[in-house]
């Protein structure tokens, strides 16, 4: 059984979901895995029946309107194609020949082709495969061997993403979402980069059996990170804080096995509260209960006089956070990059529905497709996002969580923690992320003026990358300046 599962991780099964990878690194698509599922590429539809069963890592190239398997190797990067050209044949004189070459007497006028429109909507009307309308463009410009070898590699590209476009399915993962949504969309993952989100795990101890608190307003990025941490060996509570639970969409991309979806749980704030006192477990220095109130009548406690705490909560609302001071230049970006959000969601969108009009016609096939999806989805069903049992509730209550990460931007952080760190056993590690350091500051600072925590630190995950070739050895021209804040301390017990 084992084996089976290790032999299904490896492959795009029936209804799971994929990373799409356009031409390498171009573009991010997810999609799920469907008899009926397509892809818009362009002003053409893919069918994505050819990616199942496939294993992970495998190319696929539009020819004949449909996906074909390609074998290794992939096309290579311009950059890299270039240096592999210089190993081969380091003193030849065809490598030195291109150094003397430049551009400076190329003229962009249309006439360095001689292939026509028509000439190449006649190759493909003849089935011709994208490389060989590549390999046909190349041979008819008249002004491709004056160029450098940089210059020729780009030319390689651009035509090959025109033309002979292809994919390769990536096993979804953490830290591929956390990048796909970092190009495309940053808004909708709180601008969390794969570095901070490690940093974030490892300060707060998360590993297999921790019992991890988390607050997630960033989509699930963080509740995935950890689900995918533990592997199904300890539990993961997502708690929010208002009428309806906070999305976890991306914890849904990562196709986890029943046992560890199974170990996310998801509860508000004062439901947790109430369902810990129901059944009758109270800490001792009201810990567990320890929560202030923001106004009248928010928690009301009361006692039998025998030592009994009863509590009856009714809302608890976090302070929501202001918006920093000297922060109005980041209104423009913050508006391009939500448009930006909005066009990548609406195309995931269009690309993860089922294309239901393809099959319409022969009723047969799309019930016997119909029915195969079924079958799939009860057999790799997995619910992740329910209540807590008793047992973990008994648990939490004896012993308290292990870890807290919070990633809720649109909170004041100490109105958070505030109520949060009562939840947390003695000595356990928390790490709070913001995009600004002032708030993070005024929470450390309450923090350390009540005594609730040591071992306080603010960080900045800093990450640079770099591009790597000879003579050209830089950091990359376009990278994120930074990826926000973290609050990071160790929890001791009330005095």
């Amino acid at each position: 059984m084992e084996e089976q599962q290790l032999q299904h991780e490896e492959i795009a099964r029936l209804g799971s979901s994929v990373l799409i990878d356009f031409n390498n690194g171009d573009r991010f698509v997810f999609a799920r895995v469907l008899p009926s599922a397509s892809l818009k590429v362009g002003n053409s539809m893919w069918s994505l029946a050819p990616l199942i069963d496939a294993p992970y890592g495998s190319a696929f190239e539009l020819q004949r309107g449909s996906l074909v398997r390609i074998p290794p190797p992939l096309p290579q990067e311009p950059m890299e194609a270039q240096t592999c050209q210089q190993d081969a044949c380091p003193n030849s004189e065809q490598c030195s020949a291109p150094h003397t070459r430049d551009n400076r007497n190329l003229i962009d006028n249309n006439t360095a082709q001689k292939l026509s429109a028509q000439d190449i909507e006649r190759m493909r009307e003849d089935c011709a495969s994208g490389k060989e309308i590549v390999d046909a463009l190349i041979a008819n410009s008249t002004t491709f061997q004056g160029k450098t070898a940089y210059s020729q590699e780009k030319y390689k590209k651009k035509k090959q993403k025109k033309y002979a476009p292809f994919i390769v399915i990536r096993r979804p993962s953490a830290r591929r979402i956390c990048e796909a949504y970092g190009v495309k969309c940053p808004p909708k993952i709180g601008y969390l980069r794969m570095d901070t989100i490690a940093l974030m795990l490892s300060l707060a101890n998360v590993g297999a059996h921790a019992e991890v608190l988390v607050m997630d307003l960033v989509s699930g990025i963080l509740t995935a990170a950890v689900a995918e941490r533990i592997g199904g060996f300890g539990s993961v509570c997502t708690v929010y804080c208002t009428d309806k639970p906070s999305p976890l969409d991306i914890v849904g991309l990562l196709n986890l096995t029943p046992s560890m979806a199974g170990r996310v749980f998801r509860v508000s704030v004062w439901e947790l509260t109430s369902l810990l006192e129901r059944h009758g477990y109270v800490r001792e220095n009201h810990e567990l209960v320890h929560l202030k109130k923001e106004s009248e009548g928010d928690t009301a406690v009361s006692g039998d006089g025998n030592g009994n705490l009863n509590v009856e909560i009714e809302a608890i609302n976090f302070d929501r956070a202001n918006k920093p001071l000297n922060d109005n230049h980041t209104d423009t970006h913050l508006q391009s990059d939500l448009d930006a959000c909005t066009s990548f969601i609406q195309a995931s969108a269009e690309n993860s529905e089922s294309c239901e009009s393809t099959h319409r016609n022969d009723e047969k096939e799309r019930e016997a497709q119909e029915s195969m999806v079924a079958r799939s989805k009860e057999s790799n069903s997995v619910h992740y996002g329910r209540k807590p049992d008793p047992e973990d509730l008994s648990r939490w209550a004896k012993h308290g969580f292990t870890g807290l990460l919070v990633s809720a931007s649109d909170y004041q952080p100490w109105s958070v923690i505030e109520k949060l760190l009562p939840f947390l056993s003695p000595s356990a590690a928390f790490a709070i992320h913001h995009r600004y350091l002032q708030p993070l500051a005024e929470c450390m600072h309450e923090l350390q003026r009540n005594r609730m925590a040591v071992a306080l630190e603010i960080v900045e995950p800093w990450l640079r990358e770099y591009q790597v070739l000879p003579s050209r050895t830089h950091p990359c021209m376009q990278m994120n300046a930074t990826g926000g804040y973290i609050l990071t301390g160790i929890k001791i017990s009330s005095p």
